[in-house]
């Protein structure tokens, strides 16, 4: 399982993921073909020395450019931008979403012929982590912000509610009503419920809790 499955809280879920583009193979590919090329003249004089080095090179390119593939992860969730890269030395990069500040995008000519381009994810503090040679890097910045921006409105939503909560209580409160207390029982409080009229006696320590009329089961605080 990988570094983002691994690490997802529970109840976040991944939205976008962006991949390595094929062309990081492209350096290997290079000198595979330069390697072939000199098999007609590998029998000369330093001919065989010349494409042992250039195949060695292709070795070592192709081994870069698989590990870096394999190693690197790029993840924008619910409520996080997860980046990961590093086979042997592993450096992560997992900031929430208010603490995003932007994303930047650098193409050059076969970048945007290719659509591939280094992304630079910009945090709070000055944090600049660049990624580069990633597919479609402006889809993953679009499917970011709107990530982004769709879990600031949940949050806004989420307080809108808790206020709204909040004034249906004290309405509730309103709905209950402090009764002179019977100086036959010392100690014991008296209240009504203003909706079905029912009179409750409760001890002075159930002051201020949160109870439902026995008769209409009202919710409110007992006063």
């Amino acid at each position: 399982m990988s570094y983002v499955q691994n690490n997802l809280m529970p109840t976040e879920k991944v939205v976008y993921e962006g991949k390595l583009h094929w062309f990081i193979f492209v350096p290997a590919g290079v000198f595979l073909f330069l390697s072939l090329s000199m098999l007609p003249g590998i029998s000369a004089e330093g001919g065989g020395i010349l494409f042992s080095i250039f195949l060695i090179i292709t070795i070592v390119l192709a081994i870069n450019a698989f590990l870096m593939k394999i190693s690197t992860e790029l993840a924008v969730t619910n409520k996080r931008v997860i980046a990961k890269f590093g086979f042997i030395r592993r450096k992560t990069i997992e900031l929430s979403h208010n603490k995003v500040e932007s994303f930047n995008v650098d193409q050059g000519i076969f970048g945007r012929v290719f659509n591939f381009g280094t992304l630079g994810i910009n945090g709070t503090g000055g944090q600049k982590t660049p990624i580069p040679k990633i597919c479609q890097p402006l889809d993953f910045r679009k499917m970011a912000m709107i990530a982004i921006e769709t879990g600031q409105k949940s949050q806004h939503k989420n307080v809108t509610v808790e206020k709204d909560h909040a004034f249906n209580f004290d309405e509730e409160d309103k709905l209950i009503e402090a009764l002179p207390n019977d100086p036959a029982r010392p100690g014991v409080l008296r209240a009504k419920c203003l909706k079905c009229q029912k009179v409750m006696a409760y001890p002075e320590k159930g002051k201020g809790r949160n109870v439902e009329c026995p008769q209409c089961k009202q919710a409110f605080v007992l006063p």
